[in-house]
């Protein structure tokens, strides 16, 4: 589905200026052709401007491109607000064709009067076979603007509406060539013999049925008289209706005249005695045309085995093959065109794929297979259609295997499908029929989307996504961006609501810029006013994209955030609220005390979140005091207890602003706060005494301190802090007496000071002379520093790698009577990783768990990482599974790893279980979700997941994320010196053009023969690169001379 994303971001342009430059590329190296007369140079810049090799191909937009122009197209041009989305070019005309269709076939007698038109306009190149039908009404206008119009371009313009035009239904043809004559005429053109033989041609081709007398009737009043050519297409013509009499009447006028008869004359009686249900005639006739000394050829060959595929007998058709076959005549590829429409129309189409196995030389027959698949689909044979594609994929596998000649020729079909007037249902059957058969390597659906998307039918590409969804395959939200803009351009807001509330019902992810898509269909001139009915009127579920959507687009004042507070947020989910209040306020830009009060207020007014409004507030002011703002958190709480909130304000709440205030040292702010809680009989509770009592000392205001104290003691709120601050407050005072009287407090009740605070209890004992009781208690002191210091000498050794030091001081630390400190263990943990020593890591691990340690979230990641590199996933799920059942939440990194394991293990149920714990835990996005599979995937080396992953999602995405995943799996390689993944990871990225530095991978690659000592590896990887010539870093340069001195040797020998 890559087109419908790339077409959606880039910006198309308004006009197709590459016949505008060749027109200006002849002009300048033809200076004296501005000199001619008028009607000379505008005959050659007609000519120019309708070159058949620049139609070929090519996608033109139907547009004016006269500069005179200019302004009243800039004029009329619509912009909306929303700059980012330049969608006008991405639909502004229909989808563009490019079908190749056959050359025009002429009779033997219309040839030689071809030739002798063209021999006298050979000055002027001809317009050529238009494929397209766009291309030719852009033709077509351009010329009807010029002030005079040559016969031969009239010709030519009436010619291309013929069987060229292979996407264009016969009926639409006949509908355009009488546009294109009615126009001429009213420029009074002068019509000649040969605009009325091409208009008979274009009948013919087009089986349109008309009376031919009419036909002569009209041209003997316009004064033209018809020649043998016109006779040879009547004849024809009357043969194709099978009226025999009328065509033997025709054939008397010839004879009359002089005529001769010629091959064609035959083939056309042949076709009409078939149409009349006389197949023996046809062969009679076949045969009277040998007797009159004429020999068969193509011409008359193919009549009659069209008429013979016609009866349906395949019997039949063999011998006229090998009649050819005696005549020494090989059968080309519109004969077997004809004779596959043949059968079809007989209802044979069970035949077609016999007849296309005994094609010889088939390979040169694409395009002309191409144009038959169309027709068949026009007829509304899909079967017969479906045998042809087959057969013509099949051929282009053999021959080349070019997926993209695969994808044109399927679209083709896929187009010609979309226009069939069935019903939808049908359709989508038909579309699951070829996916059945595995022709196309990615689900045909999208292709079939994306040409919805070219013919603006929103309704079939509803269906379409409709359809995809029940099949399961993948849909992202940007592949109904074109149906917005369709009902946008059609200023249809009612089916851009209901085509909202599909993607809602399918559960279609919707985002940020789904949500300015579909504003933009209410008008340049929508307000946040008109926006806020629609939701209210249409009943719209309002999420956080749409909210950012808004804010970001309609918000322009404090006044348009509080509107949306008011009338949008209330009808947002209450869990997406609790998780993303903070986001929502920035993107608002309410992060202020008035715009929190009234979004709290707007909470309040739910009944659905007054269990979960303290827990906001509390993130407010958590944020408000991180970020240096105490003064506005304490704003903030009091207008909350002033406006009666107060039962939404915890006591967590307070405690943060009194620790904040406390922290900045603001006495009038802190015990103005206090008093603000007493007006409001809020009591202090153990946390927010502890703060008091911190402020106190620190204000050196003892009396105070100690009835703080003494009321956290009869709320058994105590800790070393609180016996530690109140030595604080006495010894700002010089009270060593009672610094003393608190230091056997702490004795007796086992309490261990902090470091400060023991310093002030030793001078204290000092000055009191009790020296002993000092000395003892500076050896604890030192102890204690002791502890911490062997633990950091672990630390420093491990990080040094130097593991035996390490246990050796660990051990000391146990021996005496110690628990080591958690870090000591984890900087062991990163040793024994960096070792890929999986044994040791998991009995220090064991120990751990023995000892009681308090296991930190650090690492339970280290010890995941270890053993998912190692692709031990029973002991991976083993620590992962402990770690949850201890409360921990490990690393997004650690739930990557998981599923890397499961997919590796083939558990994908278990992978999914894991990618889903991961967004519900992380809020990852959709996108980085697809991200971590195809890594795993990759990992695991299951590439044709990785594949399909890619194309499906993240094709148009590329994000640096992405290629950031790219680099931490090369680097895992190497540490691990896995050479066979980090080449996966190199041909993954080449197959699919991922913008990864080349050089970084394959410097990578000798990191990991020099890690190995593979100097023949790395010296193999240097003559490939330079044999690709591909880029050969310095620092790839450094390592491989490093890795060849090793081994005593030269870059100069590699070379040689």
């Amino acid at each position: 589905m890559w087109r419908v994303w790339t077409r959606f971001i880039a910006e198309r342009p308004a006009l197709w200026s590459g016949r505008q430059a060749v027109v200006g590329r002849s002009v300048n190296h033809h200076p004296n052709l501005l000199s001619q007369s008028t009607t000379t140079s505008q005959i050659w810049s007609n000519r120019w401007l309708s070159l058949s090799h620049m139609a070929r191909n090519t996608h033109a937009v139907a547009a004016e491109d006269n500069p005179m122009d200019a302004k009243t197209m800039k004029d009329k041009q619509k912009y909306y607000t929303y700059d980012f989305l330049d969608f006008e070019n991405f639909l502004t005309e229909p989808g563009e064709s490019t079908t190749y269709g056959r050359p025009r076939q002429l009779t033997r007698d219309n040839q030689r009067s071809a030739r002798t038109r063209r021999s006298r306009t050979r000055a002027a190149p001809r317009m050529g076979e238009i494929y397209s039908k766009e291309i030719l009404l852009l033709d077509f206008q351009r010329i009807c603007d010029l002030e005079f119009i040559s016969q031969n371009l009239g010709s030519d313009i009436i010619r291309n509406c013929g069987q060229p035009l292979r996407d264009v239904k016969p009926a639409q043809r006949i509908e355009m060539v009488h546009q294109f004559w009615a126009k001429l005429a009213s420029r009074d053109y002068r019509f000649g013999v040969e605009h009325y033989n091409e208009l008979l041609s274009v009948y013919n081709q087009s089986e349109h049925s008309f009376s031919p007398i009419e036909f002569l009737s009209n041209m003997k009043v316009k004064n033209v008289a018809p020649d043998k050519t016109t006779y040879i297409y009547l004849l024809q013509a009357y043969g194709l209706q099978g009226d025999i009499k009328s065509a033997g009447t025709i054939l008397d006028y010839m004879k009359k005249e002089d005529m001769s008869i010629s091959e064609a004359v035959y083939a056309a009686l042949i076709t009409g005695h078939a149409r009349a249900g006389d197949l023996e005639n046809s062969y009679v006739t076949f045969d009277l045309m040998r007797e009159n000394n004429i020999m068969p050829s193509r011409i008359s060959y193919s009549a009659l085995l069209t008429a013979v595929a016609e009866k349906g007998e395949w019997s039949a058709l063999q011998k006229v093959f090998a009649m050819m076959k005696d005549d020494h005549i090989t059968p080309d590829r519109y004969m077997y065109s004809s004779v596959i429409k043949s059968l079809s129309r007989a209802k044979r189409s069970f035949l077609i794929p016999k007849l296309l196995d005994s094609i010889d030389g088939k390979e040169s027959m694409f395009q002309s297979l191409r144009g038959t698949m169309i027709d068949l689909c026009h007829e509304g044979d899909l079967q017969g259609a479906l045998f042809v594609l087959k057969d013509i994929i099949d051929i282009n596998v053999i021959s080349s295997g070019d997926d993209n000649f695969s994808n044109m020729t399927l679209r083709s079909l896929l187009r010609a499908i979309a226009k069939l007037e069935i019903e939808t249902k049908d359709k989508l059957d038909f579309i699951q029929e070829i996916t059945e058969l595995n022709l196309i390597k990615h689900p045909v659906l999208y292709d079939f989307l994306d040409v919805a998307h070219d013919n603006r039918d929103t309704d079939l590409g509803i269906d379409c996504v409709r359809e995809m969804v029940r099949r399961d395959v993948p849909v992202r939200s940007h592949f109904v961006y074109p149906m917005f803009i369709q009902y946008r351009l059609k200023q249809n807001i009612e089916g851009a609501v209901n085509l909202l509330h599909m993607m809602e019902s399918l559960k279609i992810i919707t985002n940020k810029i789904t949500y300015s898509i579909f504003m933009s269909c209410f008008g340049m001139n929508a307000t946040l006013d008109d926006i806020v009915s629609a939701i209210e009127h249409h009943k719209i579920k309002v999420s956080l994209s749409m909210v950012g959507a808004i804010s970001t687009h309609l918000v322009k004042s404090t006044k348009d955030a509080h509107v949306i507070v008011d009338k949008i947020l209330p009808k947002l989910n209450s869990e997406v609220i609790q998780k993303q209040s903070f986001g929502i306020l920035g993107s608002l830009k309410l992060l202020n005390v008035d715009g929190c009060v009234h979004y709290i207020k707007m909470l309040a007014a739910r009944n659905d979140m007054n269990s979960k409004i303290y827990n906001i507030i509390q993130e407010l002011v958590t944020s408000f005091v991180n970020d240096e703002k105490v003064m506005e958190a304490e704003q903030f709480a009091e207008t909350l207890l002033t406006e009666g909130l107060e039962k939404h304000v915890s006591s967590v709440v307070h405690t943060r602003i009194l620790s904040g205030l406390c922290r900045k040292m603001n006495e009038a702010a802190f015990f103005r706060y206090g008093r603000v809680m007493r007006d409001h009989k809020l009591s202090l509770d153990k946390y927010q005494y502890r703060v008091v009592l911190k402020m106190l000392a620190k204000l050196g205001k003892v009396d105070l301190a100690q009835k703080c104290f003494d009321e956290l003691k009869v709320q058994n709120g105590l800790t070393n802090l609180c016996y530690s601050h109140l030595i604080f407050a006495y010894e700002k005072a010089k009270d060593y007496n009672n610094v003393l009287r608190i230091y056997e407090e702490m004795l007796e009740k086992e309490v261990e000071p902090i470091s400060a605070a023991t310093h002030i209890i030793i001078m204290a004992l000092q000055k009191f002379g009790r020296e002993e009781e000092a000395a003892n208690l500076r050896s604890v002191e030192s102890a204690s520093k002791d502890h911490m210091t062997m633990n950091t000498f672990v630390e420093a050794t491990a990080s040094r790698m130097d593991i035996d030091a390490a246990k050796e001081k660990l051990a000391e630390i146990k021996a005496a009577g110690d628990k080591p400190l958690p870090f000591a263990y984890i900087s062991l943990l990163k040793a024994y990783r960096n070792q890929g020593d999986i044994q040791n890591a998991y009995e220090l691990y064991l120990e751990m768990k023995e000892l009681k340690i308090n296991i930190p979230n650090l690492a339970y990641v280290v010890l995941i990482g270890l053993f998912a590199d190692s692709q031990n996933f029973e002991r991976a799920k083993e620590i992962f599974d402990d770690a949850i059942t201890d409360g921990k939440t490990p690393y997004v990194r650690s739930y990557e790893q998981m599923v890397g394991l499961a997919v590796a293990q083939n558990d994908h149920d278990l992978a999914g279980k894991y990618v889903d714990d991961l967004r519900e835990i992380f809020n990852i996005d959709y996108y980085e979700v697809q991200e971590i599979l195809l890594t795993a995937n990759l990992a695991a080396n299951q590439v044709a997941i990785a594949d399909n992953l890619y194309k499906q999602y993240l094709k148009s995405e590329n994000s640096s994320r992405l290629i950031k995943r790219f680099k931490a799996v090369a680097k895992n390689c190497v540490r691990t010196n896995n050479v066979s993944k980090l080449q996966t990871l190199q041909e993954f990225t080449k197959r699919h053009h991922v913008p990864l530095d080349q050089a970084f991978l394959n410097e990578g690659l000798l990191l990991i023969y020099s890690n190995t000592d593979d100097v023949n590896g790395g010296v193999e990887l240097y003559k490939h690169l330079k044999s690709t010539n591909e880029t050969v870093s310095d620092r790839f340069v450094t390592i491989l001379d490093a890795l060849l001195q090793k081994h005593d040797m030269d870059l100069s020998e590699v070379l040689d």
